[in-house]
């Protein structure tokens, strides 16, 4: 099989990856870009998280692009489902199109499947199988080391359910078929929110400088015609993430424009510029 070019790739297609499609066919008429997610579509955080009462913690008059605002939000901070049919809309307007993988990498999930199955039912007790045993790529994948956590299932102390919370009690949670007694409920969602990206980050930025890095929050030397959106150090904490997307989306293009014009092939922020 030949292989296939592409100009762009871009990994990931929560709202950074969709304000990019959508700015490379407005700002320059571009449209040879190949999209590449880990989950079965797009949005990102948008997509991964639906948890009783997960909405914008930001009022929603400021959660929509600039080129495609959005006056119909029903409330003051949307829930999920709400700004998943705008990012739907958007993503359907510009006609981008989502690529979890090709027919190499569906093999390779078929057999990583395969092999996580086997693992999980070998290690961990019977009566979770159903709850444990899933399709590879629908979710966050979890690192378990020396199979600590699956080897835990066994405790006769711990119960693992799936079912959703539907009351928090005085004296514990209750689900649909449930009730749990609890002195203490902890809310983990799992995220990693200082990794980077994995051994991009880690190994680079947090040994030659203590901390996650890079120039504008969006570049590491070593790696030419690579760009991140929404890169270490952007958040702002007190206003829509869409508008620090936005920004780098319109800086990363400014930047890379001479390769989509055909005038230059690379571009590589210098380590001197980096550690500025």
């Amino acid at each position: 099989m030949s292989a296939k070019y592409t100009e762009v790739l871009c990994i990931g297609v929560g709202l950074s990856g969709v304000c990019l499609g959508v700015q490379l066919q407005r700002k320059y008429q571009f449209t040879d870009v190949h999209f590449y997610e880990r989950n079965v579509s797009h949005s990102g955080t948008w997509y991964v998280n639906r948890y009783p009462g997960c909405a914008c913690d930001v009022p929603a008059v400021f959660y929509s692009y600039s080129f495609e605002p959005n006056v119909n939000w029903s409330r003051l901070l949307p829930p999920h489902d709400e700004i998943r049919r705008y990012l739907d809309g958007v993503v359907e307007k510009y006609n981008l199109e989502d690529v979890p993988g090709d027919a190499t990498g569906a093999r390779l999930r078929r057999a990583a499947e395969n092999q996580s199955k086997e693992f999980i039912l070998r290690v961990a007790p019977k009566k979770y199988h159903d709850i444990l045993v899933r399709e590879i790529a629908c979710k966050r994948q979890v690192v378990d080391s020396d199979s600590a956590y699956l080897k835990s299932l066994h405790a006769p102390n711990l119960h693992l359910t799936k079912e959703p919370i539907v009351e928090i009690l005085p004296t514990g949670i209750r689900t649909a078929t449930a009730t749990y007694p609890a002195d203490v409920i902890i809310m983990a969602t799992g995220f990693q929110t200082n990794n980077g990206l994995g051994p991009l980050m880690a190994e680079r930025s947090l040994e030659s400088a203590g901390r996650p890095c890079a120039y504008n929050n969006m570049a590491v030397h070593g790696y030419p015609n690579f760009m991140m959106i929404y890169g270490p150090n952007s958040t702002t904490g007190y206003s829509s993430v869409i508008l620090a997307i936005e920004n780098m989306v319109n800086y990363a293009l400014s930047i890379v424009a001479p390769m989509l014009s055909g005038d230059a092939n690379e571009v590589e922020i210098t380590a001197a510029a980096e550690d500025a």
